[in-house]
């Protein structure tokens, strides 16, 4: 018998701006303007932005 293979992709979890508002609390500013309300981002993804804006914000 043969195997079935499966074409399950995982994806990533993802994040409302609630939740990243949340989890990085020291800029606001940032996540609520990278983020529209209509979009998820995972976390992954929101942590380059904030990060991207902390090299900046430190500069």
């Amino acid at each position: 018998m043969a195997d079935k293979k499966t074409d399950r992709v995982d994806k990533p979890i993802e994040f409302t701006r609630e939740q990243l508002l949340v989890r990085f609390p020291e800029c606001p500013d940032i996540v609520q303007a990278a983020l529209d309300e209509s979009k998820t981002y995972s976390i992954e993804q929101a942590e380059k932005l904030v990060n991207a804006f902390l090299k900046v914000r430190d500069k």
